[in-house]
């Protein structure tokens, strides 16, 4: 799931007896959910990745029962539209993703590629490998959370079992850094994050065997 702003979330795929490929919209204020049925939409998948594009747009990417493809949801029109670049993230599923503000959204591991840093830029059409100088180790499972600006935060994912690190990236310096703090969530994997303003995010769930 992925904000859309104005108190609405996107939802997309997953599994229900196989992967799924239906597009519903959350309103907070309405209370609702609407099966949003676009003409065109993605294959069926799950275990992909989607984060907000700013505005009222979405960026998707991977997951099982899907590939590498890159689409874009548009509420205002109720479109996807696979963007085609040129080139971009291998293939791969339980990765994750971040909105960096702007028309940016952060890629990180997944089960291919597991240790990679991509940047996709809407206004670009453009994925970039960022390859910073250090971070995380690869891992599949993880999440991550926007901290507002151009920061992101990490936590947990199966680094050969349930890891509990706390890494920030910062797209200003294209730096990871190990945050490290004295006390934090138990490690796990297949938890999920979202943000909460004012540099706060909030976890729930996960499995940590």
């Amino acid at each position: 799931m992925a904000s859309l702003g104005g108190g609405k979330v996107l939802l997309f795929g997953g599994d229900v007896d196989g992967p799924n490929g239906e597009t519903w919209l959350y309103d907070l204020c309405d209370n609702t959910w609407t099966n949003q049925a676009p003409a065109t939409a993605p294959s069926a998948r799950q275990v992909l990745a989607i984060a907000s594009l700013g505005g009222d747009k979405v960026l998707l990417f991977g997951g099982y029962g899907g590939n590498g493809e890159t689409w874009v949801y548009d509420l205002s029109d109720n479109t996807w539209t696979s963007q085609a670049p040129t080139a971009g993230p291998s293939a791969r599923m339980w990765h994750a993703m971040a909105y960096l503000g702007g028309d940016k959204v952060l890629l990180f591991g997944g089960s291919s590629g597991g240790d990679e840093t991509w940047v996709y830029d809407l206004g670009d059409n453009g994925w970039t490998d960022q390859a910073p100088a250090a971070g995380p180790s690869a891992r599949w499972g993880h999440a991550m959370a926007s901290l507002g600006g151009d920061q992101v935060l990490l936590f947990g994912g199966d680094v050969d079992g349930p890891n509990g690190e706390t890494w920030l990236y910062d797209l200003g310096d294209n730096s990871w850094t190990d945050q490290a703090p004295a006390a934090g969530p138990t490690a796990r994997a297949g938890h999920a994050m979202a943000s909460i303003g004012e540099g706060q995010v909030l976890l729930f769930g996960g499995v940590d065997d």
